[in-house]
Protein backbone atom coordinates (compact mmCIF):
# COMPACT_ATOMS: atom_id res chain seq x y z
CA UNK A 1 0.00 0.00 0.00
CA UNK A 2 1.10 3.61 -0.34
CA UNK A 3 4.62 3.56 -1.75
CA UNK A 4 5.60 0.24 -0.13
CA UNK A 5 6.04 -2.32 -2.90
CA UNK A 6 6.55 -5.55 -0.91
CA UNK A 7 4.23 -7.27 1.53
CA UNK A 8 5.46 -7.81 5.07
CA UNK A 9 5.95 -11.38 6.30
CA UNK A 10 5.19 -11.24 10.00
CA UNK A 11 4.48 -8.70 12.72
CA UNK A 12 7.24 -6.22 11.80
CA UNK A 13 9.92 -6.42 9.08
CA UNK A 14 13.08 -4.54 8.22
CA UNK A 15 12.26 -2.00 5.47
CA UNK A 16 15.17 -0.49 3.53
CA UNK A 17 14.68 2.50 1.24
CA UNK A 18 17.53 3.66 -1.05
CA UNK A 19 17.26 7.18 -2.51
CA UNK A 20 19.44 9.17 -4.88
CA UNK A 21 20.78 12.60 -3.94
CA UNK A 22 17.43 14.18 -4.86
CA UNK A 23 15.43 11.89 -2.59
CA UNK A 24 14.06 9.84 -5.48
CA UNK A 25 13.60 6.10 -4.94
CA UNK A 26 16.25 3.81 -6.47
CA UNK A 27 15.16 0.59 -4.75
CA UNK A 28 13.45 -0.71 -1.63
CA UNK A 29 13.69 -4.05 0.18
CA UNK A 30 11.68 -5.82 2.84
CA UNK A 31 13.32 -8.47 5.06
CA UNK A 32 11.51 -10.47 7.72
CA UNK A 33 10.38 -13.74 9.20
CA UNK A 34 7.14 -14.90 10.76
CA UNK A 35 7.67 -12.95 13.99
CA UNK A 36 8.79 -9.43 14.83
CA UNK A 37 11.94 -8.03 13.16
CA UNK A 38 12.88 -4.51 14.26
CA UNK A 39 15.74 -2.67 12.51
CA UNK A 40 17.87 -0.39 14.71
CA UNK A 41 21.08 0.29 12.73
CA UNK A 42 22.22 0.58 9.08
CA UNK A 43 25.64 1.64 7.76
CA UNK A 44 27.40 2.03 4.43
CA UNK A 45 30.20 -0.51 3.92
CA UNK A 46 33.51 0.06 2.16
CA UNK A 47 32.52 -2.22 -0.77
CA UNK A 48 29.56 0.00 -1.68
CA UNK A 49 27.04 -2.18 0.12
CA UNK A 50 25.27 -1.95 3.47
CA UNK A 51 25.25 -3.67 6.84
CA UNK A 52 21.80 -3.88 8.43
CA UNK A 53 21.17 -4.92 12.02
CA UNK A 54 18.38 -5.11 14.56
CA UNK A 55 16.38 -7.48 16.74
CA UNK A 56 14.37 -10.53 15.75
CA UNK A 57 12.29 -13.26 17.39
CA UNK A 58 11.47 -14.96 14.07
CA UNK A 59 12.30 -18.59 13.42
CA UNK A 60 13.34 -20.03 10.04
CA UNK A 61 10.95 -18.92 7.32
CA UNK A 62 10.54 -16.27 4.61
CA UNK A 63 13.83 -14.25 4.67
CA UNK A 64 15.05 -15.63 8.03
CA UNK A 65 17.52 -18.50 7.68
CA UNK A 66 18.16 -19.33 11.35
CA UNK A 67 15.89 -20.05 14.29
CA UNK A 68 15.58 -17.70 17.23
CA UNK A 69 17.65 -18.66 20.28
CA UNK A 70 15.51 -16.92 22.89
CA UNK A 71 13.20 -13.94 23.21
CA UNK A 72 14.84 -11.44 20.83
CA UNK A 73 18.20 -11.97 19.09
CA UNK A 74 20.56 -9.84 17.04
CA UNK A 75 19.80 -10.26 13.32
CA UNK A 76 22.56 -9.04 10.98
CA UNK A 77 22.19 -8.85 7.17
CA UNK A 78 24.92 -7.85 4.71
CA UNK A 79 23.58 -6.31 1.48
CA UNK A 80 25.32 -5.45 -1.78
CA UNK A 81 24.94 -2.08 -3.49
CA UNK A 82 21.56 -3.09 -4.98
CA UNK A 83 20.13 -4.27 -1.67
CA UNK A 84 20.51 -7.98 -2.38
CA UNK A 85 21.49 -10.20 0.54
CA UNK A 86 25.07 -11.52 0.67
CA UNK A 87 24.85 -13.19 4.09
CA UNK A 88 22.93 -13.05 7.37
CA UNK A 89 23.58 -14.10 10.96
CA UNK A 90 21.38 -14.62 14.03
CA UNK A 91 23.26 -14.18 17.33
CA UNK A 92 21.86 -14.56 20.84
CA UNK A 93 21.10 -16.61 23.90
CA UNK A 94 18.13 -17.94 25.83
CA UNK A 95 17.09 -14.49 27.12
CA UNK A 96 16.73 -11.05 25.57
CA UNK A 97 19.19 -9.31 23.24
CA UNK A 98 18.75 -5.63 22.26
CA UNK A 99 20.99 -4.35 19.46
CA UNK A 100 21.87 -0.64 19.58
CA UNK A 101 24.31 -0.15 16.69
CA UNK A 102 26.71 -1.81 14.26
CA UNK A 103 29.82 -0.22 12.71
CA UNK A 104 32.32 -1.42 10.13
CA UNK A 105 35.88 -1.68 11.42
CA UNK A 106 39.14 -0.87 9.63
CA UNK A 107 39.82 -4.55 8.89
CA UNK A 108 36.54 -4.86 6.96
CA UNK A 109 34.77 -6.58 9.83
CA UNK A 110 32.06 -5.26 12.12
CA UNK A 111 31.62 -4.32 15.77
CA UNK A 112 28.17 -4.81 17.32
CA UNK A 113 27.05 -3.00 20.45
CA UNK A 114 23.94 -4.10 22.28
CA UNK A 115 22.62 -5.42 25.55
CA UNK A 116 21.73 -8.89 26.80
CA UNK A 117 20.00 -10.70 29.65
CA UNK A 118 21.03 -14.18 28.42
CA UNK A 119 23.23 -16.50 30.44
CA UNK A 120 26.23 -18.14 28.76
CA UNK A 121 25.50 -21.38 26.91
CA UNK A 122 27.13 -24.75 27.59
CA UNK A 123 30.05 -25.94 25.50
CA UNK A 124 27.85 -28.68 24.01
CA UNK A 125 25.35 -26.13 22.70
CA UNK A 126 27.98 -23.74 21.39
CA UNK A 127 29.81 -26.55 19.59
CA UNK A 128 26.62 -27.12 17.58
CA UNK A 129 26.09 -23.43 16.78
CA UNK A 130 28.86 -20.91 17.48
CA UNK A 131 26.45 -17.97 17.25
CA UNK A 132 25.13 -18.62 20.74
CA UNK A 133 26.13 -16.23 23.51
CA UNK A 134 29.18 -17.62 25.35
CA UNK A 135 29.66 -14.84 27.92
CA UNK A 136 28.12 -14.62 31.42
CA UNK A 137 25.28 -12.32 32.46
CA UNK A 138 26.10 -10.23 35.54
CA UNK A 139 22.71 -8.68 36.26
CA UNK A 140 19.37 -7.76 34.77
CA UNK A 141 20.90 -6.46 31.51
CA UNK A 142 24.56 -6.16 30.44
CA UNK A 143 26.53 -4.48 27.70
CA UNK A 144 27.07 -7.13 24.98
CA UNK A 145 29.80 -6.49 22.38
CA UNK A 146 30.59 -8.76 19.42
CA UNK A 147 33.38 -8.51 16.84
CA UNK A 148 32.64 -10.09 13.44
CA UNK A 149 34.96 -10.62 10.49
CA UNK A 150 34.00 -9.46 7.00
CA UNK A 151 31.89 -12.61 6.41
CA UNK A 152 30.00 -12.35 9.69
CA UNK A 153 31.96 -14.96 11.66
CA UNK A 154 32.37 -14.16 15.36
CA UNK A 155 35.97 -13.33 16.29
CA UNK A 156 35.21 -12.51 19.93
CA UNK A 157 32.37 -11.50 22.20
CA UNK A 158 32.33 -9.77 25.61
CA UNK A 159 29.81 -8.77 28.28
CA UNK A 160 30.23 -5.90 30.74
CA UNK A 161 27.90 -5.20 33.60
CA UNK A 162 26.98 -5.07 37.27
CA UNK A 163 24.10 -6.53 39.23
CA UNK A 164 21.31 -4.30 37.86
CA UNK A 165 20.66 -2.65 34.46
CA UNK A 166 23.52 -1.74 32.07
CA UNK A 167 22.35 -0.87 28.56
CA UNK A 168 24.60 0.14 25.64
CA UNK A 169 23.39 3.10 23.60
CA UNK A 170 26.36 3.61 21.27
CA UNK A 171 29.67 2.02 20.22
CA UNK A 172 32.33 3.43 17.91
CA UNK A 173 35.73 2.20 16.63
CA UNK A 174 38.66 4.37 17.77
CA UNK A 175 41.81 5.45 15.95
CA UNK A 176 44.03 3.02 17.94
CA UNK A 177 42.05 -0.01 16.73
CA UNK A 178 39.97 -0.21 19.90
CA UNK A 179 36.42 0.80 20.73
CA UNK A 180 34.55 3.32 22.88
CA UNK A 181 31.26 2.22 24.48
CA UNK A 182 28.65 4.38 26.15
CA UNK A 183 25.33 3.72 27.77
CA UNK A 184 23.20 3.74 30.89
CA UNK A 185 23.91 2.04 34.21
CA UNK A 186 22.32 1.89 37.64
CA UNK A 187 24.60 -0.88 38.90
CA UNK A 188 26.89 -0.43 41.92
CA UNK A 189 30.40 -1.97 42.02
CA UNK A 190 29.73 -5.58 40.97
CA UNK A 191 30.46 -7.87 38.07
CA UNK A 192 33.16 -6.08 36.06
CA UNK A 193 31.83 -2.59 36.87
CA UNK A 194 34.53 -0.90 38.97
CA UNK A 195 32.75 2.27 40.13
CA UNK A 196 29.54 2.75 42.12
CA UNK A 197 26.46 4.33 40.63
CA UNK A 198 26.07 7.99 41.58
CA UNK A 199 22.36 8.69 41.18
CA UNK A 200 19.33 6.81 39.92
CA UNK A 201 21.25 6.04 36.72
CA UNK A 202 24.45 7.32 35.11
CA UNK A 203 26.48 7.52 31.95
CA UNK A 204 28.82 4.48 31.87
CA UNK A 205 31.78 4.77 29.47
CA UNK A 206 34.16 1.89 28.65
CA UNK A 207 37.29 2.01 26.47
CA UNK A 208 38.28 -1.34 24.96
CA UNK A 209 41.42 -2.41 23.12
CA UNK A 210 41.28 -4.23 19.78
CA UNK A 211 40.58 -7.59 21.48
CA UNK A 212 37.77 -6.32 23.69
CA UNK A 213 39.78 -5.96 26.91
CA UNK A 214 38.89 -3.03 29.18
CA UNK A 215 41.51 -0.24 29.17
CA UNK A 216 39.49 2.12 31.38
CA UNK A 217 35.95 2.79 32.44
CA UNK A 218 34.16 5.83 33.90
CA UNK A 219 30.84 6.34 35.67
CA UNK A 220 29.62 9.91 35.18
CA UNK A 221 26.49 11.37 36.70
CA UNK A 222 24.66 13.50 39.23
CA UNK A 223 22.19 12.84 42.02
CA UNK A 224 19.20 11.93 39.83
CA UNK A 225 18.88 10.27 36.40
CA UNK A 226 21.32 10.72 33.49
CA UNK A 227 20.66 8.95 30.18
CA UNK A 228 23.42 8.79 27.56
CA UNK A 229 22.48 8.70 23.86
CA UNK A 230 25.72 9.13 21.89
CA UNK A 231 29.50 8.94 22.19
CA UNK A 232 32.27 9.18 19.58
CA UNK A 233 35.95 10.00 19.20
CA UNK A 234 36.76 13.58 18.22
CA UNK A 235 39.52 14.95 15.94
CA UNK A 236 41.93 15.37 18.92
CA UNK A 237 41.48 11.70 20.03
CA UNK A 238 39.27 12.75 22.92
CA UNK A 239 35.58 11.89 23.19
CA UNK A 240 32.31 13.78 23.06
CA UNK A 241 29.34 12.29 24.85
CA UNK A 242 25.81 13.51 25.30
CA UNK A 243 22.37 12.66 26.49
CA UNK A 244 19.82 14.07 28.85
CA UNK A 245 19.89 14.74 32.59
CA UNK A 246 17.57 15.84 35.36
CA UNK A 247 20.35 15.80 37.97
CA UNK A 248 21.26 18.83 40.04
CA UNK A 249 24.78 20.27 40.47
CA UNK A 250 26.26 17.25 42.26
CA UNK A 251 29.09 14.71 42.11
CA UNK A 252 30.85 15.09 38.73
CA UNK A 253 28.00 17.12 37.21
CA UNK A 254 29.00 20.79 37.64
CA UNK A 255 26.35 22.41 35.44
CA UNK A 256 22.85 23.14 36.74
CA UNK A 257 19.71 22.25 34.84
CA UNK A 258 17.53 25.19 33.94
CA UNK A 259 14.21 23.35 33.84
CA UNK A 260 13.21 19.70 34.05
CA UNK A 261 15.36 17.46 31.83
CA UNK A 262 18.11 19.14 29.78
CA UNK A 263 20.72 18.11 27.22
CA UNK A 264 23.98 17.24 29.03
CA UNK A 265 27.18 17.27 26.91
CA UNK A 266 30.70 16.37 28.11
CA UNK A 267 34.12 16.41 26.46
CA UNK A 268 36.65 13.83 27.70
CA UNK A 269 40.35 13.46 26.96
CA UNK A 270 41.77 10.15 25.72
CA UNK A 271 41.98 8.83 29.32
CA UNK A 272 38.35 9.53 30.08
CA UNK A 273 38.98 12.63 32.20
CA UNK A 274 36.39 15.43 31.91
CA UNK A 275 37.68 18.51 30.06
CA UNK A 276 34.40 20.46 29.97
CA UNK A 277 30.68 19.98 30.22
CA UNK A 278 27.54 21.95 29.44
CA UNK A 279 23.77 21.70 29.82
CA UNK A 280 21.29 23.11 27.29
CA UNK A 281 17.68 23.97 28.07
CA UNK A 282 14.99 24.39 25.41
CA UNK A 283 11.79 23.32 27.20
CA UNK A 284 10.66 21.30 30.21
CA UNK A 285 11.82 17.99 28.70
CA UNK A 286 14.82 18.01 26.34
CA UNK A 287 15.97 14.65 24.96
CA UNK A 288 19.19 14.55 22.91
CA UNK A 289 19.38 11.90 20.18
CA UNK A 290 22.57 12.66 18.20
CA UNK A 291 25.68 14.83 17.89
CA UNK A 292 27.71 15.57 14.76
CA UNK A 293 31.23 17.03 14.72
CA UNK A 294 31.43 19.68 11.98
CA UNK A 295 34.45 20.34 9.74
CA UNK A 296 35.49 23.26 11.95
CA UNK A 297 35.26 20.97 15.04
CA UNK A 298 32.15 22.62 16.41
CA UNK A 299 29.22 20.35 17.25
CA UNK A 300 25.69 20.04 15.92
CA UNK A 301 23.20 18.76 18.51
CA UNK A 302 19.82 17.26 17.66
CA UNK A 303 16.96 15.90 19.66
CA UNK A 304 13.46 16.79 20.69
CA UNK A 305 11.85 19.05 23.25
CA UNK A 306 8.46 19.09 24.94
CA UNK A 307 7.01 22.17 26.56
CA UNK A 308 5.36 25.50 25.96
CA UNK A 309 7.19 28.31 24.12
Amino acid sequence: SGNKSQINHGNLDYWIWKMNENGELEWQKDFGGSGSDFLTSIENTNDGGYIVAGNSNSNIGFDKKDNSFGKDDFWIIKLNSQGNEEWQKTIGGSGLEKLATIKQTNDGGYIIGGSSSSQEQTSIITSLNNYFKTEPCYGNLDYYVIKLNSQGKIEWQKTFGGEYVDEIKNIQPTSDGGYILGGYSNSPISGNKSQDNIGIGDYWIIKLNSLGKIEWQKTIGGDLDDQLSVIFQTYDNGYILGGNSNSNYSSNKNKENSEGTDFWILKLNNKGEILWQQTYNIASADILTTIVENDNHSYLLAGFAQGEI
